[in-house]
């Protein structure tokens, strides 16, 4: 083998890698948004640890335009 082989051979290994390393990340990535997710669905008045969202309990929470004409 020649030894532009070998470097071929190395820099598709580390390219390989490099991608399989991408992968893991973005599933991880996508673990923690879906436990996000599910912790801002369970919004209480009190904050939870684990939770970031809930310390926010009332993002979700719309006033009508209603409200504010006296």
């Amino acid at each position: 083998m020649t030894a532009y082989e070998t470097v071929m051979v190395v820099l598709g290994i580390l390219g390989l890698l490099m991608s399989f390393g991408g992968l893991i990340i973005a599933f991880i990535s996508f673990l923690d948004k879906k436990e996000k997710k599910k912790c801002a669905q369970q919004r209480t008045l009190a904050p939870e640890r684990g939770c970031v969202s809930s310390h926010f309990p009332l993002r979700g929470v719309c006033i009508p335009p209603e409200a504010f004409v006296s």
